[in-house]
Order: structure tokens, then sequence, then C-alpha cells
């Protein structure tokens, strides 16, 4: 699974983290709507890639803080109803790792 986000940038991990990012995600899709039929379609045709590479700035921000979100609960909740959850240090590593990347690409170049 990866995300492709503009300048080159990839975030690629396991398919178990990649759903389970998904999975946590769509609570909160209303509040990101131009990623919502994308993030839909990965989950019911069960693709493993999300494609930003040309996505607006506004589009990438919306992203960032549906990463923050899914960060944030993960945070609160732990592992309980993760698939996976003896692996959620893994996941929480990647999930951070995918927060990084997006906020790195949001900097504008100097």
């Amino acid at each position: 699974m990866s995300v492709l986000l503009p300048d080159q940038r990839l975030w690629a991990t396991n398919r178990w983290i990649a759903r389970q990012f998904f999975a946590d995600a769509i609570q909160w899709i209303d509040a990101a709507p131009a990623l919502a039929g994308e993030i839909r379609f990965c989950l019911e045709a069960e693709l493993d890639t999300l494609d930003l590479r040309y996505a607006d700035r506004a589009t990438l921000q919306a992203f960032a803080a549906l990463v923050k979100k899914v960060v944030d609960y993960r945070t609160a909740m732990g592992a309980s109803d993760v698939a996976e959850h003896n692996d959620v240090l893994v996941y929480m590593s990647k999930l951070m790792e995918l927060s990084q990347l997006v906020q790195a690409t949001l900097v504008p170049c100097s």
C-alpha cells in the first residue's frame, strides 16, 4: 500500500496498516469531501494506493487534517479494535511517518 504525494514523496506500508488507516479515516471522511470518493473506493475495491500526486493544496490540507484525526483517535483508543492489535506500535509509527510526510509536502520550498 502506498500514498503517493507531490514532489515524489511516498508513504509505503504493508496491507493491514493501509486497510486500518482507511478504516479509521472513514469515520471523519465527511470533513474531507475531496477525498471521500477515493478513500471509499480504496476500501470497497480493496485497492492499496491513494494517489495524491496532483492534489491541490486544499486537498492536501484536508488529508493532513484527516491523518491528524486518525493519529489522535488511535492515540486515545489504543489497540482494542485494531485487527493486528499486537502490532499497534508499528501502526502508530507508520501513522506518524505519514503525518510527517504530508506536513513536509505542505511546507513551501524556500
